[in-house]
């Protein structure tokens, strides 16, 4: 039986229980897909930048806001993915997928998928959560699609320019 698909957008998080394929689209944003082991909860996170300015964090922000940014994003998931399986951290495993260097136009845009790579890392790393696999880097985007029963990743490399 094929499984429901969800299209995630920029600045999304997706949390189920029922088995999905999450969907989106990669350039330089990294998304971090994370299973809760030995229950059938999982979820993705689609990011766009790696942390928030100190003056955007000293402000009220949103939780739509807060999830464009890795650092906040990925510890959202992280404390949602554990509160609605009922899992502790020790219990959560990572695939990481995009970090393209595709936004040529901006002078800093070449340096975003990197920092988006290294921020993703750091948290999950900091949280001692295993990342199975990662799918990084390079110089063109992806589609990806993430079954939240299996666990399984599949990656399309895009060519030309991606979100």
């Amino acid at each position: 039986m094929e499984l429901p698909v969800y299209h995630l957008n920029i600045g999304e998080l997706v949390i189920s229980e029922e088995p999905l394929r999450l969907c989106t689209v990669l350039g330089s944003c990294v998304s971090v897909c994370m299973r809760a082991k030995g229950t059938s909860f999982a979820g993705m996170i689609h990011f766009t930048l790696p942390t928030a300015t100190s003056e955007q964090k000293n402000q009220p922000r949103s939780i739509e806001d807060r999830l464009r940014f890795g650092d906040d994003a990925i510890e959202i998931l992280i404390e949602e993915l554990c509160r609605r399986s009922h899992v502790a951290i020790d219990r959560l495993e990572a695939k990481i997928a995009g970090g393209a260097s595709v936004l040529h136009e901006l002078k800093q845009g070449q340096t975003i998928g990197p920092k988006n790579i290294a921020i993703a890392k750091k948290i999950l790393t900091d949280f001692r959560i295993p990342i199975l696999e990662a799918h990084v880097g390079g110089t063109v985007g992806r589609k990806i699609y993430y079954a939240t029963d299996s666990g399984a990743l599949e990656v399309r490399m895009i060519k030309g320019h991606a979100a």
